[in-house]
């Protein structure tokens, strides 16, 4: 190799190496997770933010939706449970991104949740004919707050006929984590009878304590799948498949029974979440696996920054090869 070559070539190792690094940044500067759930058009989007007051406001697209905080912050001396903590800490959540803790009173006291009271007219009574989605971000307490919890609950309207407005069971949907399996579970039923549900449990996902989840179930109708195959339920932790089964439901319970967020089945410490929740939003259709593992890795950090380092350490190999290949072509 010549000394004119040498010119040459380096700077087009130089532009190709530009190219390459512009193409790595540019991923790295994609939306944060808030747009990436917002673009797929939420019903209803818990950001969980809010630092004062009682109203858990929704962003999503549904009017209406806003909630209530209850028993957040905590009533009493026992019940520590609190809005304004830290949320994931991931680059696509702002600094100002904050969670709920819940920390139920033993016996059945001041159990917190979010709530949204039933109504004729709620668009969270989804019924199920284009489908459904559940999501959250969940950080479960490192260790039991209360011995008597059994499934806990992160996001649905599930209540038994001692917490539903009509004193009927309601049970509709469910996002929901086992805490003597130590497995998260999605649950629909088209009666609103425990004996009618359908549970689709990630049994084979061991869930890690302490640690910022990304948690999804999803629903899609027989009639979305393929007309005449059963439909299907399909759960993801950090953007991946954990669990999926087929279901033969076509439809979901849309009776009486309250929203609530951090609590499930009735107003007891054995049925309260123990830990974080964030970012809670509702869909009335399914989530793809694609939309989903995008919106994890809008939350992660991206791939380009181990890109940048790659590209970075191959151009400097390639700029002494040129080198080497010069000095030898001089001796």
């Amino acid at each position: 190799m010549t000394i004119q070559d040498l010119r040459l070539s380096l700077p087009v190792a130089t532009t190709t190496f530009l190219a390459l690094l512009l193409v790595a940044t540019s991923s790295s500067t994609a939306g944060t997770y808030s747009d990436a759930v917002l673009a797929d058009n939420p019903l209803a989007y818990y950001r969980l933010n809010e630092t004062s007051g009682t109203t858990a406001a929704s962003s999503g697209s549904a009017a209406g939706v806003d909630a209530t905080y209850e028993f957040i912050p905590g009533a009493t001396s026992t019940n520590t449970s609190d809005y304004n903590q830290p949320g994931p800490d991931l680059p696509g959540f702002d600094a100002t991104n904050r969670s709920i803790v819940l920390d139920p009173e033993e016996g059945g006291g001041d159990n917190p949740a979010v709530v949204r009271p039933w109504s004729a007219s709620d668009p969270l009574a989804i019924d199920g004919s284009t489908g459904l989605t559940l999501e959250a971000w969940v950080k479960r307490a490192p260790q039991s707050i209360e011995t008597s919890n059994d499934s806990e609950g992160i996001v649905g309207r599930y209540q038994d006929n001692t917490a539903s407005p009509d004193g009927m069971e309601a049970r509709s949907y469910l996002l929901v984590y086992d805490d003597e399996d130590n497995a998260f579970s999605f649950i629909i039923t088209d009666l609103g009878n425990f004996s009618d549900a359908d549970q689709l449990m990630a049994s084979e996902y061991d869930v890690p304590l302490d640690e910022w989840l990304h948690v999804v179930g999803t629903y899609a109708p027989p009639a979305l799948v393929n007309p005449g195959d059963p439909g299907m339920l399909t759960m993801y932790v950090n953007g991946e498949v954990v669990a999926s089964k087929e279901t033969t439901k076509t439809s979901i319970y849309t009776g009486q029974s309250d929203f609530w967020i951090g609590r499930q089945y009735t107003n007891s410490d054995q049925w309260t979440f123990e830990g974080n929740i964030d970012e809670v939003a509702v869909y009335d259709y399914p989530l793809s696996a694609e939309a989903v593992a995008s919106h994890y890795a809008a939350a992660i950090p991206e791939p380009s920054t181990i890109a940048i380092a790659v590209l970075g350490a191959a151009a400097f190999g390639l700029r002494r090869r040129l080198l080497l290949d010069c000095d030898a072509s001089r001796n």
